[in-house]
């Protein structure tokens, strides 16, 4: 990295290709799983550091169940609970204010059936069931495509996130609605969320990292890889840059009138 003049931006462990983990890392029924499950953790937060990133994401992979009853989903909760306070308690004891913060990723299924912290509103319970010590270097790193497979409003998550003070990163990319996981080009499916999405980000003054969550298609020649990023980061800058250009004054204006179709009308515009 430091060859190439490139920074690590997050890491991320892997809970999920292991066949040892085909039924979950922290809430396996197997005692033994979750044993390896937490020292696999534990050294992911060397490895975070050791790479200078600032933040480790979890995405809770294969944390569920694909048939009723399979798990106690009390005990599952509980037993995530418990995983994330160890894990916080290790950061925070070894590397005190140089921690990593860690930041939950909600899917709501694939490759389960049904998927543990499957939105925002679940992690963010959870983050409130941690012990006090650890609650402030646990937040959230929503993606766009996992909050349209659930059907819901992505923006309003990011808000959501914002709100509590727990938005640490974010997956950009597009969705098909309710589809499979898609990892499409950001910017692609509905431009004009992204719009709304960037004049949000812009008005909180976030300044974190805005990452792509992208997957070229089989479709893509091998010499074309990378043009998903290029799509992606190119309606990036031109999204960001039109949020720029939105009045907050006129947004204002619409609300107190309560003309949202003008609203509509007025982003559009400003999309176009």
């Amino acid at each position: 990295m430091k060859q190439c003049g490139v920074k690590m931006g997050m890491y991320t462990p892997s809970f999920f290709a292991d066949p040892l983990f085909k039924d979950g890392a922290m809430t396996s029924n197997d005692r033994a799983v979750r044993k390896q499950a937490l020292h696999n953790a534990i050294q992911a937060v060397d490895v975070t550091v050791e790479l200078g990133a600032e933040v480790m994401v979890f995405w809770n992979g294969r944390e569920g169940f694909d048939f009723l009853l399979a798990k106690n989903g009390q005990d599952s909760f509980r037993r995530m609970v418990e995983g994330f306070n160890a894990v916080g308690t290790y950061a925070l004891e070894k590397y005190g204010k140089k921690a990593p913060r860690f930041a939950l990723e909600p899917k709501p299924n694939e490759p389960r059936a049904n998927m543990y912290l499957s939105n925002v509103g679940d992690v963010l319970y959870l983050i409130s069931r941690l012990d006090p010590s650890v609650q402030p270097i646990f937040g959230l790193n929503p993606e766009v495509a996992h909050s349209r497979m659930a059907g819901l409003d992505f923006v309003w998550d990011m808000e959501l996130c914002l709100e509590a003070g727990k938005l640490f990163h974010i997956h950009l990319n597009s969705q098909g609605t309710t589809r499979y996981d898609q990892d499409l080009p950001f910017g692609y499916m509905e431009p004009l969320k992204d719009l709304a999405l960037c004049v949000v980000l812009q008005d909180a003054e976030w300044e974190g990292i805005l990452a792509f969550d992208v997957k070229a298609p089989r479709t893509d020649r091998q010499e074309d890889i990378a043009d998903i990023l290029h799509t992606s980061a190119a309606n990036l800058q031109r999204l960001w840059a039109k949020a720029a250009k939105v009045d907050p004054k006129k947004i204002a204006e619409f609300r107190a009138s309560q003309r949202y179709t003008a609203l509509a009308g007025y982003l559009a515009g400003c999309l176009y």
